[in-house]
Parts: structure tokens; C-alpha cells; sequence
């Protein structure tokens, strides 16, 4: 995704690209999600709008470390890193920055 303005993605805009997350229920698979993308332009307010269970806080509180459960696919750029790929605690220092 781009910035409108220059044409190019801000760095400290978040960006979430073909993600799909699998759980394993004894020798079940379940796809809780599949190939979502979304984009979240710093500077902005933007909200993720869907019918229960669609995903909406699964899609904020996935990761690897912190969902060891769960196979995570895609990835989430925030600064340049791909945030699904970094150790939990650097991934929280990562995003908790941001925070206010």
C-alpha cells in the first residue's frame, strides 16, 4: 500500500498482508482466517469492521510467541520489520513504542 501524497509507504504505517492463521483441535485443522490484508496509514484513525467472530482481535493478537498454538502465515510491517517474524518481547517493545 502506498501513500497517496508521495507514493510510497510511510514507515511507520502498518501493513498486514495475506495473513491466514491455523489452529489444531486434536487431528483437526481449523482455519481461523484466511489471506486477510489490511493497511493502517500512521496519522489516521482506522477501524477493522466485521460480524462477530469474523477475526477482527484475532487479526491484532496473533503471533507466533504469543499464540505458540497457532500457525501464522503472511506477514505485518510495521518500521521496516515484519513483526510475525521477531521473538515476542521485541515484537511488544516494537509496537508498545508506538503506544501513547
Amino acid at each position: 500500500m502506498e501513500d497517496k501524497k508521495n507514493g510510497k509507504q510511510k514507515k511507520s504505517d502498518i501493513e498486514i498482508r495475506d495473513l491466514s492463521v491455523t489452529f489444531q483441535d486434536g487431528g483437526e485443522m481449523i482455519h481461523a482466517m484466511e489471506d486477510v490484508s489490511a493497511y493502517f496509514p500512521s496519522g489516521s484513525v482506522t477501524g477493522l469492521i466485521g460480524e462477530s467472530g469474523s477475526g477482527k482481535s484475532l487479526c491484532g493478537h496473533v503471533h507466533p510467541g504469543i499464540s505458540p498454538q497457532a500457525r501464522v502465515e503472511g506477514s505485518c510491517m510495521y518500521k521496516g520489520m515484519d513483526l510475525y517474524r521477531l521473538p515476542e518481547k521485541r515484537c511488544r517493545r516494537s509496537v508498545e513504542k508506538r503506544s501513547p
